[in-house]
């Protein structure tokens, strides 16, 4: 009984949403637009996928990929989407430590 809920909080003025009880079909069914470029905030970065070479951080890119990504049986995720690559490469140390404390925060 103490999991079955569903927390949705929005965060209008940095524009964040953090969410749990929700799958990731219930999440691209209720979106408008699906995001076509995530960053990972997981703790392990996989060799796998690409890697952004300013964050060190695996992206994804694409609404097709993602969707799979999200979708697909990865265990619990963490992710931010963004719609410029190049503004990675804008991101301060102080943004990334920012995205590393936030991708801290596993599921459990």
């Amino acid at each position: 009984m103490r999991d079955d809920y569903i927390f949705v909080h929005l965060e209008s003025i940095v524009n964040l949403i953090y969410s749990r009880g929700i799958t990731a079909n219930d999440f691209l069914k209720g979106v408008l637009q699906i995001p076509t470029n995530i960053l990972l905030l997981n703790r392990e970065v996989s060799d796998d996928l690409t890697i952004d070479n300013h964050t060190f951080l695996n992206e994804i890119n694409g609404a097709k990929k993602v969707s799979e990504y999200l979708i697909g049986n990865h265990g619990p995720r963490n992710w931010i989407d963004f719609s410029q690559r190049d503004a990675l490469s804008e991101l301060t140390p102080a943004d990334i430590a920012n995205l590393l404390y936030m991708g801290a925060y596993e599921n459990s």
